[in-house]
């Protein structure tokens, strides 16, 4: 003792009982543990107690037995039973004989762990009997669980060599192989059964797992597929293949929706691979297909549900596609033809800001009606035309604001900030009261901004052609909206409180070529069907929008070019009955005219004419001025009246005193050889379309110019009579 302590012992324990032997460990080392059973040793250790060197260590050797142990977690039992030989040193712990219950299955196996000072390392080799999985989930966080109710059995053999796991890293270290068997296995979703009947082997290999064999009804429809998941104690990945078939119904029934569920139907066949980070589910990238047979699925903002006969979606990964296919929704239809790249991982393809989404598109159909496919409303005898005209020209609709009104149709829409390419073809397309045939369209989204390019179609019975981009990007200086008369981006319920709406304008660029004229003025403007013929315009503008997509009216510009031609003036409307009236002139006159146009430009809430010429069939002339989107009138015309038209007119009775000469003069004239000169007579039209006044403005320039031919024709007259030019002196 006082120069080389050495220990030389030899003992032997009784049935000493576990718990007894825990209370020396501290209480937070066996908290919940609830250790019981029985352990017996037999060993001796010997050696020096202090040796520095370490050439000659303490040494421990005994054996013994395990019996009838048992270890609770959380208040679980764990093991029950466990019985097993045990050999101990100073640096190793083995088992051996293994036998017991883990969860009520029988265990059996062997375990060591070995190195224990320096380097541990684990060994074992398990087997167990079937294992129920509720058992199995008691240990999970109840949060995780939830209302998944898992039922059926698992059944493991399973051996294990690699270092001792002290934490993630070295757990990755540690080599597992083995097998396993998953039966009868079911769960719920929310209080709904999800899987049942589910059969499947379970391999383990390395840091890997595999379910193979997989068989099972999900949604009570067959299940099949296999599943393997890696790097299973550090970020791990799975991929798989799971092939089978759903009921959308009951799929719409998980989201607790049970209105959802009861108008969903379709069935669903697929065949997909997989592959993704467990940890991150909507980073799994999905390949294979999806078939859909007899989909319905409610739409808020269309009158019927939406209907897909067949499709098959093929899933690329990244992606998904769609060859061509019918989609219906009530008696509308329409082919559409899809890809989208870059939708997974859905958090980053679908996000609100900074998505990386792109898609392409064809859509065509024979014949399609917007008015029958949006929801009826209590506004739904109201065009967006109607809507359009009323608001600039500052009127009400049945007594209500048109801002108002088309808030509520058209308020809260905003475009994403996905990339999106597109073809839209449609024989008839019908937003009643305008009608288009033959359509065809470019269509290009990008961060937030919608443009259609390439436009051609039939309406109005002329040809459209044109571009027009809808803006929404905040840093834009012209943001956007959709074309006038659209409601393709009505996407909100009919009378639903609209939702704050972004900044939004309109930039255009469009030409329509022999239209007709009175209708289009008709269903655009409140001049109504001021003239008949056909309208040959083009026009490029932009305008901020109001958040019920109606152009602002100070902001509202654009500039082009108009001409009616083949047409006339409406007597019906103020106007051009206030223009017969003043001068007396006949009806056909203006009826009928082969053409009436020039440059305009619309701005600050007028229509702003340049100079327009007129070709009739009895005068021409010009005009120039403006008329007020609000229905005023401020226009200087020009006629070159002939003389027979100026006679009849009565106009020059009334000038040059009153005293009826100038009228006689000019009937003489108008018989005579200068007959078929023509006199310019300028007046002003102002008031407003429903009561306009007319003012003669050049009565003196009319008097001298009458004045002038006569003396001319008095001229005529003397060189006739002496026999021509030169027979006169």
């Amino acid at each position: 003792l006082n120069a080389q302590p050495t220990l030389d012992l030899a003992f032997e324990t009784g049935r000493t009982d576990l718990a007894e032997i825990a209370a020396f460990a501290p209480a937070a080392a066996v908290e919940g543990v609830n250790p019981r059973g029985t352990l017996a040793l037999d060993g001796t250790m010997s050696g020096p107690l202090a040796d520095t060197t370490g050439t000659n260590p303490l040494r421990l050797a005994a054996s013994g037995r395990l019996a009838e142990a048992g270890v609770d977690y959380d208040g679980t039992a764990l093991l029950r039973d466990l019985s097993a030989d045990l050999s101990l040193s100073l640096d190793s712990v083995t088992l051996r004989s293994v036998q017991g219950r883990l969860l009520g299955a029988s265990l059996t196996g062997r375990l060591s762990a070995r190195a224990l000072t320096a380097d541990p390392r684990l060994a074992f080799e398990l087997k167990t009997g079937a294992m129920n999985l509720a058992d199995l989930a008691a240990f999970a966080p109840p949060e995780q669980v939830g209302a998944y109710n898992p039922q059926g059995t698992l059944r493991l053999d399973v051996a294990a060599n690699g270092p001792l796991p002290t934490d993630a890293a070295s757990a990755q270290q540690l080599s597992l192989t083995g097998s396993g068997q998953l039966a009868g296995v079911g769960v719920d979703y929310d209080g709904r059964p999800l899987l049942r009947d589910l059969r499947a082997g379970i391999g383990v290999s390395g840091t890997a797992a595999s379910v193979r064999d997989l068989d099972g009804r999900l949604l009570d429809e067959p299940l099949s597929g296999s599943v393997r998941v890696r790097n299973l104690f550090d970020r791990p990945q799975v991929e798989g293949q799971l092939a089978g078939a759903a009921d959308l119904s009951r799929l719409a029934a998980l989201t607790g929706d049970d209105a959802l569920a009861e108008s969903v139907r379709g069935r669903a066949d697929y065949d997909v691979r997989f592959e993704g980070p467990v940890d991150a589910p909507d980073a799994i990238q999905p390949q294979g297909r999806v078939d859909l047979a007899g989909v319905q699925v409610p739409y808020e903002s269309f009158r019927a549900p939406v209907e897909i006969p067949q499709a098959t979606v093929q899933l690329t990964g990244t992606g998904l596609s769609m060859d061509e296919a019918t989609i219906r929704s009530g008696d509308q239809s329409v082919r559409l033809q899809a890809t989208a790249r870059t939708l997974f991982p859905v958090s980053e393809g679908l996000a609100a800001t900074d998505p990386s989404m792109t898609a392409s598109f064809t859509l065509t159909s024979d014949r399609l009606d917007l008015v029958a496919l949006y929801p009826e409303a209590d506004t739904s005898d109201v065009y967006y035309s109607q809507l359009f005209a009323a608001h600039l020209s500052g009127g009400e609709i049945g007594g209500r604001s048109p801002d108002a009104m088309a808030e509520e149709l058209y308020g809260g829409i905003e475009l994403p900030a996905y990339a999106v390419d597109g073809r839209v073809e449609i024989g008839t397309l019908l937003n009643e009261p305008q009608r288009y045939d033959d359509l065809a369209v470019d269509v290009r989204l990008d961060d937030r901004r919608l443009r259609l390019q390439n436009l051609t179609a039939t309406t109005y019975e002329g040809t459209l052609t044109g571009s027009m981009t809808l803006d929404q990007r905040e840093t834009s200086e012209v943001s956007a909206a959709s074309a006038p008369g659209s409601v393709w981006l009505a996407t909100t319920a009919s009378g639903r409180a609209p939702s704050a709406a972004p900044a939004s304008a309109l930039t255009y660029d469009v030409q329509l070529q022999d239209a007709q004229a009175g209708a289009v003025l008709n269903d655009w403007t409140t001049l109504g069907r001021l003239v008949t013929g056909t309208l040959t315009l083009n026009a490029d503008g932009e305008t901020a929008l109001t958040d019920g997509l109606l152009p602002e009216t100070d902001a509202f510009t654009a500039i082009g070019q108009s001409l009616v031609a083949n047409g006339g003036l409406s007597l019906d409307m103020g106007p051009a009955q206030a223009l017969v009236n003043a001068l007396n002139l006949p009806a056909p006159a203006l009826k009928q005219f082969g053409r009436l146009g020039g440059p305009f430009a619309i701005e600050d809430g007028q229509f702003r004419l340049e100079t327009w010429t007129f070709g009739g069939s009895q005068f021409d002339g010009s005009m120039q001025g403006a008329l007020g989107l609000g229905g005023g009138v401020d226009l200087k015309m020009t006629l070159q009246l002939p003389l027979s038209l100026l006679s009849d007119s009565g106009l020059p009775a009334r000038l040059g005193g009153g005293d009826g000469q100038l009228g006689s003069l000019l009937s003489k004239l108008a018989g005579g050889d200068a007959g078929t000169e023509t006199v310019p007579v300028t007046v002003r039209l102002g008031g407003t379309m429903r009561d306009p006044s007319v003012e003669v403005l050049n009565r003196d320039a009319i008097t001298s110019k009458i004045q002038a031919l006569a003396k001319e024709q008095g001229l005529n007259r003397l060189r006739n009579l002496f026999g021509g030019d030169g027979g006169g002196e």
